[in-house]
């Protein structure tokens, strides 16, 4: 019987149930909120607010569970029910802490000596060790001693010291007042995450376009979204939803989000079957206390630390101008990024545990960040040798929205994501006396999380774009400490096994842009000219150098495109002095990998940078609507914006479009059907396809 199952056999036993006084609904809240008041070694002044707030969403599904459990569940369950972080046992009214509770648990109910109880998790299949890299920790304390001995474990906002004399903390809190805000976390527009995670592939489209994603079969979520009816975008922290089948863009209706912080940001969306997926973040900063004994006196720390908190509501779509909530579920720390394979989710956040769990002692769990409510349970956190900061990765079926399916949280000092249809990799540099990029990877099987692997390659990753799977071996580019020792590819099977490689190529020069398609490997490295490669991995003992076809300037993005060709956005530079003068838009023949040939290109002199060199997902790029579409940045005395839109017809680059945009926020290209759409911060302005990309309608926010 699954957990869906026993909730719903315990709903029915309980339909006809009267709840007793003490066991109705305000009195639990009132009992978890005294526990979690219960003095203790460290007093953390609004904690319990927070805790409210990060649990806010849950707090009527808890108060129910915890009432039918109550009245029918003791029996169930051996007799102790869950309320919050604490425990009721059965016998008697008493309440047991689990960080002193004792007693091996039996018939009866007890608790062994030694023993803490977990939360139960929803996959309950155990979690394998990341070979030698991470391993799975044994208790909440081995998670404690890695964190503590991090080098990281330090305090955040130090506010003062004093003498205390039982002094309420509620004073204090009164005293200090407002909420203080951290800015790490990244907003509507970053590039943090975009700037990591720089792989595309061809989209197929059925009349509309899709967000450029960095694997085919992996959705991702972004700012603007359409499903060819409607247009979806995020602005001022609301989702505006913008009627486009006529043509016309006309506002549907604004989505405002439910919040109780200032400090609420939404930060993606999905739109797919039906439904609407809104990730946000919001922050809530407490004034924490450490008592420490100095002689005769206690003596008080105080300092703030902020917590972050990621959330995915899902709506329905049936009835677009009038977006119905399904459910909500989130977990700690701030939104690094998220992937939607078929109809799950999986959510990647980033979280300092060296902050959290400062003037906490080795007993104590209250640090462990929540995820659906629940404390990530020790046996799915892995811990490397060392590490402050963690990444915590849940999995959410969008038929269940209200609930997480599976979670892991990966301590780390810091760490790269990539993500396949079957798995996701976790990479980052060590600098052990020469770069070396270390490698974990975990399966992704129907929303279950779980280690497979762990290696290690010589160099580093420059570009995403570098690292890919396919049938089920992992290709890596990476580039040597010393740029004289040239780029490396390294091809691992299954189990992260190394089965061939290529070392040393094109020394002095460093890699900037890669591409993967089928059995072939295409990359550009630069000095002063750019050098494309092209590698055959279909035997993968021994992958081999093809062609290699070298051009003035170098690309920083490539996207295959109609068969047997590839383009290219980059710099063209000065053969002889290396500077840059002007974006470059290259159209490559890589139908004879043996004889490659630049098919054309086009220089935009006046272009300083282009957000297509590192933020894949402004780049518009359908075959199928023969569409390229980018925007070009031009730095004199005031910054300036255009919007460019190519088609690649008769073997030449054609200007369809070039509109001047705003000077901040960010941009899309989108199409529906026979009409182009520029998407900023500010606008949608509409245009037809049909009609030489004339302007046919505006809609400014």
């Amino acid at each position: 019987m699954n957990d869906r199952q026993m909730r719903n056999l315990i709903r029915q036993s309980a339909e006809d149930v009267e709840v007793p006084e003490r066991l109705k609904p305000d009195k639990i809240v009132d009992l978890i909120q005294s526990a979690e008041e219960a003095p203790g070694d460290v007093v953390d002044a609004g904690r319990m607010l927070t805790k409210k707030h990060r649990r806010n969403f849950y707090k009527g599904y808890a108060v129910t569970a915890a009432v039918i459990l109550a009245v029918c569940g003791l029996p169930l369950f051996g007799g102790t029910m869950n309320l919050g972080d604490k425990f009721v046992q059965k016998t008697g009214e008493q309440s047991v802490d689990p960080d002193s509770a004792t007693g091996e648990m039996n018939g009866s109910g007890n608790l062994a000596e030694g023993e803490v109880v977990e939360k139960s998790k929803k996959i309950m299949q155990s979690k394998e060790d990341a070979g030698d890299l991470y391993r799975v920790a044994e208790d909440y304390s081995e998670v404690y001693d890695i964190v503590a001995d991090s080098g990281l474990y330090w305090k955040y906002n130090y506010v003062m010291d004093f003498t205390m004399n039982g002094m309420p903390i509620e004073e204090l809190e009164a005293a200090d007042g407002g909420v203080f805000e951290r800015t790490d976390v990244a907003g509507i527009g970053s590039s943090s995450p975009s700037a990591i995670l720089k792989e595309s592939a061809g989209n197929q489209t059925e009349g509309y376009s899709k967000t450029n994603v960095q694997t085919q079969g992996v959705d991702e979520s972004d700012i603007v979204k359409t499903d060819g009816a409607y247009l979806y975008v995020v602005t001022d922290n609301r989702v505006h939803i913008v009627d486009i089948r006529k043509g016309k863009p006309k506002e549907a209706t604004v989505l405002e989000m439910p919040s109780d912080t200032d400090s609420f940001s939404i930060k993606e969306i999905y739109v797919d079957d039906g439904k609407l997926l809104v990730i946000t973040g919001e922050k809530y900063t407490q004034l924490k206390e450490i008592k420490k004994e100095s002689g005769n006196m206690e003596i008080s720390e105080y300092y703030t630390v902020t917590q972050n908190m990621t959330t995915l509501y899902t709506y329905s779509l049936d009835k677009p101008s009038k977006p119905e909530l399904l459910g909500q579920v989130g977990q700690d720390g701030s939104y690094y990024t998220s992937r939607k394979i078929g109809d799950k989710v999986y959510l990647f956040t980033k979280e300092s545990l060296a902050e959290n769990c400062y003037g906490y002692d080795r007993g104590s769990d209250d640090w462990i960040p929540l995820a659906g409510g629940e404390m990530i349970a020790s046996d799915c956190i892995y811990i490397p040798q060392q590490g402050g900061n963690s990444l915590i990765v849940s999995s959410i079926d969008t038929d269940e929205p209200e609930e997480i399916m599976d979670n892991v949280m990966i301590v780390n000092n810091d760490v790269n994501v990539y993500v396949s249809t079957e798995a996701v990799y976790l990479y980052r540099v060590n600098w052990n006396q020469e770069a070396t990029t270390e490698i974990a990877k975990f399966s992704l099987t129907d929303g279950e999380i779980n280690a497979v692997s762990a290696s290690g390659v010589k160099g580093r990753v420059r570009d995403t774009f570098a690292i890919n799977e396919y049938q089920n071996m992992l290709r890596i580019l990476t580039a040597s400490d010393n740029s004289n020792e040239g780029t490396n590819l390294y091809i691992l099977d299954e189990q992260l096994k190394l089965t061939g490689k290529l070392e040393g190529i094109a020394p002095g020069e460093t890699i900037y842009a890669a591409r993967y398609l089928g059995d072939m490997a295409y990359f550009v490295t630069y000095r002063n000219i750019d050098p494309l490669f092209a590698v055959d991995l279909s035997d993968p003992s021994k992958p081999e150098i093809l062609g290699e076809l070298k051009i003035t300037g170098y690309s920083e993005y490539l996207h295959m495109w109609e068969p047997g060709t590839m383009f290219g956005i980059g710099y063209e530079t000065d053969p002889d002095t290396g500077m840059r003068e002007g974006i470059k838009l290259s159209m490559f023949d890589v139908s004879n990998p043996a004889d490659l040939q630049a098919a054309d290109c086009i220089c935009i002199a006046n272009a300083d940078y282009s957000p297509a060199l590192d933020q894949y997902k402004t780049v518009l790029a359908e075959p199928q609507a023969n569409l390229i579409g980018f925007v070009v940045t031009e730095y004199d005395r005031t910054q300036s914006n255009t919007y460019l839109l190519f088609e690649w017809k008769d073997g030449k680059f054609n200007n369809l479009l070039t509109q001047d945009v705003a000077q901040s926020g960010y941009y899309r290209g989108v199409y529906a059907g026979q009409y182009f759409y520029i998407v900023t911060s500010e606008n949608v302005v509409a245009y037809d396809r049909g009609n030489h990309f004339g302007k046919v309608g505006e809609l400014t926010f």
